[in-house]
């Protein structure tokens, strides 16, 4: 069976690395297969002239983030249905991919650069 999540009250700030990055609602599909209750999620992102695979591959790790964070005591989160999704380009990564390293998994590098950036407070 397959369930689509309409917006409820789920947690919308991450916290990486001491960075807060905020979220918002995704395409969250439930959905159960024998002996697991499953959770996956597409998030839609566009940017003029399109994204870089790693790009796309840094608002996919943070999107299996998002998910396991809200998701994950209930459910597994699919690595092959949570997904970033290019509209310009119509590339896609999932988190298989970052997890077998066809594409570069660039967000922890990217969250120690913006920290770095920042003056302490």
């Amino acid at each position: 069976m397959i369930y689509f999540l309409i917006k409820g009250k789920l947690v919308h700030n991450l916290t990486i690395n001491n960075l807060q990055i905020n979220t918002v609602d995704k395409n969250i599909v439930l959905f159960e297969i024998p002996d697991s209750k499953e959770v996956g999620a597409i998030w839609f992102i566009a940017k003029v002239g399109g994204y870089k695979k790693a790009e796309i591959g840094m608002f996919t790790e943070i999107l299996y983030k998002y998910m396991d964070k809200n998701f994950g005591k209930e459910h597994t989160v699919n690595p092959d249905y949570c997904y970033a999704v290019d509209v310009v380009s119509s590339s896609r990564v999932t988190y298989s991919e970052l997890l077998k390293k066809e594409v570069p998994a660039i967000l922890n590098r990217t969250i120690a650069e913006v920290n770095g950036l920042l003056v302490p407070s």
